[in-house]
């Protein structure tokens, strides 16, 4: 896999800057939109059966393998959750013990730069500025009791600026938010979403959305997923860079 990072980010002091440039407080519908838009809910599929997972990347006509395992391209990660990167830089990012970690060709290395004041939650979409690896996130300053959207930049192994989103004015716009972010579980702005729903046990079923929140129908192009249940998979995202292939986590467990 060949990937190219963001270059020509200014290197910034993080933290969040409460004086006079701070962005006004979100609201609960506010939230709740991001997270029915981003799919990122709990019920999507994204902390089924643990933290621990691994990515197996299958593309349009083909199957999963019929018992999917760990691998040294794909290791078992101790991560709560995974997104792909952008087009320009399509490694997979991890969140890990409440920080970032990135997976190119090579083996998963930690993000550096991150204020250790700040722990991230959840990873929410990415920005669509050109060459610039923008990622919005929730995150937790400090000891405060509930996470907030941040935007974090980042350049090669390093988150080199981060500041708090606050409520911005495309939270209330479906349309405006997709034209604002890149949501990797949705193939086209909100179009084509799909949604790994847990079933009973460790099984889910991976299907689409033809636009986010409608009734969902099976993947077009991957007959297989629709086959049955499929057991320990946890999540679902659309791989970058103009391969008709899906991201597909599945649940493992990190050795020590």
């Amino acid at each position: 896999m060949n990937w190219v990072v963001g270059v020509g980010l200014a290197v910034v002091v993080l933290g969040c800057g409460k004086g006079k440039d701070a962005v006004p407080e979100w609201t609960e519908e506010d939230r709740d939109n991001v997270i029915a838009w981003s799919g990122i809910g709990s019920s999507r599929g994204a902390y089924l059966g643990g933290p621990d997972l691994f990515v197996v990347t299958v593309e349009s006509g083909t199957a999963l393998p019929a018992e999917p395992a760990p691998t040294a391209r794909r290791p078992c990660v101790g991560a709560r959750a995974f997104m792909p990167g952008p087009a320009h830089d399509p490694r997979l990012f991890y969140l890990v013990d409440e920080g970032l970690k990135a997976q190119g060709d090579g083996e998963v290395e930690s993000l550096s730069g991150l204020d250790p004041s700040l722990a991230v939650t959840k990873l929410v979409a990415l920005g669509r500025e050109p060459g610039v690896v923008e990622m919005l996130v929730f995150a937790r300053e400090g000891q405060r009791e509930r996470d907030e959207p941040w935007l974090l930049e980042i350049d090669g192994q390093a988150i080199v600026a981060a500041k708090p989103a606050g409520r911005l004015a495309v939270y209330g716009s479906k349309s405006a938010y997709f034209g604002r972010f890149q949501v990797p579980k949705c193939k086209h702005e909100y179009q084509r979403c799909v949604v790994a729903v847990p079933l009973s046990g460790k099984a889910s079923i991976i299907v689409e959305e033809p636009q986010r929140g409608e009734q969902t129908r099976p993947v077009a192009g991957f007959d297989g997923l629709a086959e049955g249940e499929i057991v320990g998979a946890k999540d679902v995202a659309w791989a970058t860079g103009g391969v008709e292939a899906l991201h597909v986590a599945f649940g493992c467990r990190v050795e020590g």
